[in-house]
């Protein structure tokens, strides 16, 4: 199990180059004293949750897993009376309006499209990372 002392935000995308681009995103925005921590599925994502004993800030997470995909994930926490106040974005390349629909019914807080251009990536990921851990007062702080 890895302790983490800082704040934290939980990543979960199994596409290992998003991954990648994801973590220098965050690197080159990063917040003082706030850690990445990525998983390939919704399962092991869950695994961290409970192993490190407090919530991340927010979680981000992709539709398209395998294990336990985006979908079922969101249902999980929000389901949880101890998670469902985590704010959950979902990041995905899927613009079909079934997918939005379905996690905004089940609690997403925001839907964005990862963009098919590095570039739209970088500026959507810049402006994801700069409001949810620059300008939202995300439930953990409250505490």
């Amino acid at each position: 199990m890895v302790k983490i002392e800082n704040d934290y935000i939980l990543h979960l995308e199994d596409n290992i180059g998003d991954q990648v681009i994801f973590q220098e995103i965050f690197e080159e925005n990063k917040l003082h004293n706030v850690e990445l921590v990525q998983a390939e599925n919704g399962e092991k994502g869950y695994s961290i949750l409970s192993d490190f004993g407090k919530p991340p800030l927010i979680i981000i997470l992709d539709i398209n897993m395998p294990v336990m995909n985006g979908l079922e994930f969101l249902m999980k926490i929000k389901s949880d009376s101890d998670l469902k106040r985590i704010p959950c974005i979902m990041l995905t390349s899927s613009a079909s309006k079934r997918d939005v629909l379905a996690s905004y019914e089940h609690s997403a807080n925001a839907y964005l499209i990862k963009g098919l251009q590095l570039e739209d990536y970088r500026k959507n990921m810049t402006a994801l990372i700069n409001f949810w851990l620059g300008v939202n007062v995300a439930p953990i702080m409250v505490f």
